[in-house]
């Protein structure tokens, strides 16, 4: 049984737009479809942020890894406090959500280059 959850938990981190898509599809069943896909985008973000971690980390071994969660927690403090530049008076959980979400944007973007980026040195480089 674990070797079953290993696999289903390896798989949407190694392809997150796969959980994305699942959890897009079960939320449109009960939700309006923008708020389906605000909420996937939402839940969907840590799988996303570990398989940037992962693809850094196969791209450059040494130290990938601990340059993307840098580049992540910095990009995050400083979404956070353009949130509140832009919006001084709202709330923080608005300004949090909206930072979160951009992270998501920012966050999706930058795995399809790094993928990109993969692809090229292990297949085309090889």
């Amino acid at each position: 049984m674990t070797t079953v959850v290993s696999a289903i938990i390896a798989t949407f981190v190694t392809f997150p737009l796969l959980p994305w898509l699942l959890v897009c599809f079960v939320l449109l069943r009960w939700q309006p479809k923008q708020k389906a896909i605000r909420h996937a985008s939402d839940w969907t973000l840590p799988f996303f942020l570990l398989a940037i971690v992962f693809i850094c980390y196969e791209l450059w071994p040494g130290h990938g890894a601990w340059l993307a969660i840098i580049f992540i927690a910095v990009l995050t403090v400083a979404l956070l406090l353009f949130m509140h530049w832009v919006h001084p008076t709202g709330t923080p959980k608005k300004k949090t959500t909206a930072a979160w979400r951009s992270l998501f944007l920012i966050a999706g973007l930058l795995y399809l280059f790094l993928l990109g980026a993969a692809f090229l040195d292990r297949v085309v480089f090889a």
